[in-house]
């Protein structure tokens, strides 16, 4: 008999409405409706990135540069890319990974963005299941998610094609904790084997796994419920991961020895370099303005460009920067009196930076937003631990400010990110905060020879060699714009000096070459053309210059 009275369908009324309120406001990490929206949302910021081009900085090399070393799944592909180090890391998944899109996209870089937008978001979801596991499913592990997912320091990992390795690498860390966690929890041998693949996934992904092992007993301090599993038992556990993080070490420093920095460095100019470093983080994690990429050593928020002076050797920016770390580490850890699961999210956030903080200084940064990815994981901790247990009154407030900081951290991502479209848009970005930034100057240049605006680029490729004079790349790109504006006097003295640095480098001698053809002069150009062969039997430009001299 079916019900038909008012009071039937009052109820029917009040247990939908009920249950929408319910999905409201408690979202469940394994909710196909919350899961969805943390997907919108973040296609919602990045998915602009579909429609950019390759970036010229590390894009075409680790990506359409590769596709002459074999198909995906050829044995010589797979050796090389299991014992390359030429790109000055080992990371044999990572250069899988890019090679498969090539394999898929060819070069459309729009593919690439998707996929680098996928990672993320698979990041996203298996940081909140993180979460989840060791504070609970509510509100609040969402937003933090939220905040994770579209903080505007996650642009340059998620927009650049080369930011894949960060991507990996945190993907394969969080499998990797999950499956710790269950085992210390359940004691399974399987959730303890597959902890240490997922580890050993992740050291083939980026160099910065070394540390990776050391975040296993924060995890113990911080899951105190393992009585199934003995003290001597956890330790004997830890073994086979510092074993790979000691021989990836090796690996590591053998593979970038041309990326440090060889200058030396007094103890007291290395403490300030790391103090500086980690107080950008952390003010950069607060207040993420002016940001750029790469960040040299000349650039300091609400100081500015310094004129050619390092900021850690600036005593005004040194004592803000140590104020600004000693208040960022005394608020983590003394807030709501919770200290130990405070200084646990303190060292999950801290952990990952030693490797990038400057111990060893490489490379032409001194920080760089994709380094803040994996610590960025303890920073969701440190929301979850800090909102959880408060006042009724308290949370509701707490989660419409943190909501409120969503929204304009999002937007400050979707205006960031839009500038990842061009080279031209993004270093011309870069030279607004650091006018003598190296790497700026050159991409700016050699994106604007590209573009065949010759004279636009020659100022800037000018200012590169003055900045740093003993590297090929801006000589051979003003020698080449002279060239094609006609002054090839200029243009030979230029990729003289070019060879002079680099050495016999095919692609010079066939620039040479065709110079002299340009010129008329086929002797000299046939000369460099077979120069150029002898040393790359394959370079095609070499060969081209050739058939044109035939035809004459």
């Amino acid at each position: 008999m079916n019900c038909k009275s008012n009071s039937c369908s009052v109820q029917k009324e009040e247990g939908i409405i009920s249950g929408i309120k319910s999905l409201i406001t408690h979202p469940n990490s394994k909710c196909p409706t919350w899961n969805s929206f943390l997907i919108a949302l973040i296609i919602s910021v990045f998915g602009q990135a579909v429609y950019f081009d390759f970036i010229y900085y590390d894009d075409y090399l680790y990506t359409v540069a590769k596709a002459e070393k074999g198909s995906v799944w050829t044995y010589s592909f797979l050796s090389w890319a299991m014992t390359s180090t030429d790109d000055g890391f080992w990371a044999p998944i990572t250069k899988i990974s890019h090679r498969i899109d090539i394999h898929l996209f060819s070069n459309k870089a729009g593919g690439h963005h998707a996929v680098n937008i996928l990672f993320h978001i698979i990041i996203s979801l298996l940081l909140w299941r993180f979460l989840c596991k060791i504070t609970g499913d509510g509100l609040v592990q969402f937003l933090s998610v939220c905040l994770f997912a579209i903080h505007p320091l996650r642009v340059e990992p998620v927009t650049w094609i080369a930011g894949r390795k960060d991507l990996l690498c945190t993907l394969f860390l969080l499998l990797m904790l999950l499956k710790y966690i269950d085992w210390t929890e359940k004691g399974r041998k399987k959730d303890y084997l597959l902890s240490f693949l997922f580890f050993l996934c992740s050291a083939m992904s980026k160099p910065v796994s070394v540390v990776f092992p050391l975040l296993l007993p924060v995890m113990d301090l911080l899951l105190l419920k393992k009585e199934s599993i003995s003290f001597l038992k956890r330790l004997f556990s830890y073994l086979p991961f510092f074993v790979i993080s000691l021989f990836l070490t090796f690996i590591t420093i053998h593979s970038e020895q041309e990326a440090i920095i060889p200058v030396s460095l007094t103890i007291g100019e290395r403490a300030a370099r790391i103090i500086v470093s980690l107080s950008l983080y952390f003010i950069l994690t607060l207040i993420p303005k002016a940001l750029h990429i790469p960040y040299g050593a000349e650039y300091y928020p609400f100081f500015g460009w310094t004129k050619g002076i390092p900021v850690y050797d600036r005593l005004d920016i040194l004592t803000v920067s140590i104020i600004a770390t000693l208040f960022s580490v005394s608020t983590w850890i003394l807030i709501r009196k919770q200290y130990k699961k405070n200084m646990l999210s303190l060292a999950i956030f801290l952990i990952p930076l030693l490797p990038v903080i400057g111990f060893v200084p490489f490379g032409d940064h001194l920080i760089a937003d994709r380094f803040s990815y994996i610590p960025h994981v303890g920073l969701c901790l440190f929301v979850c631990t800090s909102l959880s247990g408060v006042r009724t009154i308290t949370y509701k407030i707490s989660n419409i400010m943190l909501s409120l900081i969503i929204i304009t951290l999002s937007l400050i991502s979707i205006s960031y990110t839009s500038l990842w479209e061009k080279n031209e848009k993004l270093f011309r970005n870069t030279l607004k905060y650091e006018p003598n930034s190296y790497i700026a100057l050159c991409n700016l240049g050699s994106s604007l020879v590209k573009q065949g605006r010759y004279a636009e680029s020659i100022p800037h490729l000018q200012k590169a060699i003055e900045v740093y004079p003993l590297r090929a790349g801006p000589y051979n790109d003003l020698a080449f714009s002279y060239l094609c504006l006609g002054r090839y006097s200029a243009s030979l003295s230029l990729y003289e000096k070019s060879l002079q640095i680099s050495g016999e480098d095919p692609e010079i001698f066939s620039n040479i070459a065709f110079l002299f053809y340009k010129m008329g002069d086929y002797e000299m150009s046939r000369k460099y053309a077979e120069r150029a062969l002898k040393i790359n039997k394959e370079l095609v430009n070499a060969k081209k210059i050739l058939e044109l001299i035939k035809g004459e």
